[in-house]
């Protein structure tokens, strides 16, 4: 599998400069909410729900490029969606884009890089919307790729715990 078919696939940007290294710390990795216990956002966030956003946020790209396909069961629902990055215009469901991940894993591809330049966060109810640029380097077979573009992601709050049923990117260009 190509390093930019498993990118289609996933449609995966990462939201902070980071190396393998550097991956969130494992409290990070669930999908708890922090901040206010109720599901209903407020806008703007305060400080501790954006925080806990962004952390499983950045907890979810890290799993797809490890293949860590029991986190993103966890946090992809069964009608999660994504539409890929690029030429491709199959939209992949849940099952495709655990499948993509772990694929990308096992081919020894892994992220070195990655970058969020701008992100802005719109709450409408118990659902958070990311708008975000990102830049990213991925490795695959010693060769070091680098894409760059726009993502919008879905995120939905409910009994105390974030999921993220969707999201779409592009190339910015």
């Amino acid at each position: 599998m190509t390093i930019r078919k498993c990118f289609v696939l996933a449609g995966l940007a990462v939201f902070a400069a980071c190396t393998p290294s550097s991956q969130p710390p494992a409290s990070a990795r669930t999908a708890t909410v922090t901040g206010a216990s109720s599901d209903t956002l407020t806008s703007p966030l305060d400080a501790a729900t954006r925080t806990g956003l962004l952390a499983f946020r950045d907890s979810v790209w890290h799993a797809w490029f490890a293949g860590d396909t029991a986190f993103l069961r966890q946090a992809l629902p069964a009608d999660f969606l994504s539409i890929p990055f690029g030429d491709d215009t199959t939209w992949a469901g849940r099952d495709e884009t655990i499948a993509s991940s772990a694929g990308y894993a096992s081919s020894g591809g892994k992220m070195t890089k990655l970058e969020f330049p701008r992100t802005e966060v719109q709450v409408h109810g118990n659902t958070a919307i990311i708008l975000t640029s990102y830049r990213m380097e991925l490795e695959n077979g010693g060769k070091r790729s680098t894409y760059a573009g726009r993502a919008t992601e879905i995120f939905v709050r409910q009994d105390g715990k974030w999921s993220h049923p969707s999201w779409h990117l592009d190339s910015g260009k």
